[in-house]
């Protein structure tokens, strides 16, 4: 029997929530200590996995039986299916994201396991973001709630802009937060 006072998360079976932001490969190196200078340190265990603030908080949203989609520029690298196929297998709808063939950006994280410092040295290459024409294109009635990365705040401002002047047409409004803060209700 579930709780009646448990909530897990507030759009349970309403709307879908949209996620814009982007997505990257994180290459995770686990070291004893932090290397010296020119001097090579076996890493301890080392992985890829998904990365990216709006694609990370799709999965926690999930995880909580939240129907979610993302919205970001994906790459048709190869290299990319690794998220691709993370994202297909976690339910994760990406069917509205712009494409392009650019070489996805990725991240190198160094974790000391001896002080438990991580290091991020983050490569973008100029990766694109989704425009505020590709937002346009998507049906917002779908939407409860928008999380918005704000990682190109002048696009991200326009968008939010649109979503309020939808919202200023309907009944049923969708909810939005710019940032990583997550509405508590």
């Amino acid at each position: 029997m579930v709780d009646p006072n448990c909530k897990l998360s507030w759009a349970i079976g309403k709307k879908t929530v949209l996620c814009v932001g982007s997505t990257n490969v994180d290459c995770i190196l686990m070291v004893k200590r932090f290397p010296k200078p020119n001097v090579p340190e076996q890493s301890t265990n080392a992985y890829w996995t998904r990365g990216g603030m709006a694609a990370n908080i799709c999965t926690v949203l999930r995880n909580l039986g939240v129907s979610v989609e993302f919205f970001g520029v994906l790459s048709s690298s190869p290299m990319f299916s690794l998220l691709m196929d993370d994202m297909r297998m976690r339910g994760i709808n990406t069917d509205n994201c712009p494409r392009c063939q650019q070489e996805p950006p990725f991240s190198s994280l160094l974790i000391n396991e001896s002080t438990g410092s991580c290091t991020v040295v983050n490569c973008n290459n100029s990766f694109p973001y989704p425009t505020l024409e590709d937002f346009q294109k998507l049906d917002l009635s779908k939407y409860g709630w928008i999380h918005f990365r704000c990682r190109q705040p002048e696009v991200t401002i326009e968008m939010m802009k649109s979503v309020e002047a939808y919202n200023a047409t309907q009944m049923n409004k969708i909810g939005s937060r710019q940032g990583a803060q997550v509405e508590d209700t």
